[in-house]
């Protein structure tokens, strides 16, 4: 069965819709939160820009390896 190709800015509207949460938080937490409460906002935002660039690059990925 074949899949339908969408366009990829649908593939990486996660991935930018998590980076820009994830910088957000990171400027609040950075700027407006100070002391230990603005260290946990780093620490908070940390793993959610990881995840969103490793599923924008996911997103460009060619859809020939289709096993992956």
């Amino acid at each position: 069965m074949k899949k339908k190709s969408l366009n990829s800015s649908y593939n990486n509207l996660p991935g930018i819709t998590g980076l820009v949460i994830g910088i957000a938080l990171f400027l609040i937490g950075f700027l407006i939160v100070r002391g230990f409460e603005g260290a946990a906002y780093g620490l908070f935002t940390a793993p959610i820009l990881i995840i969103s660039i490793q599923a924008i690059i996911l997103g460009n990925r060619s859809r020939s390896l289709s096993w992956i």
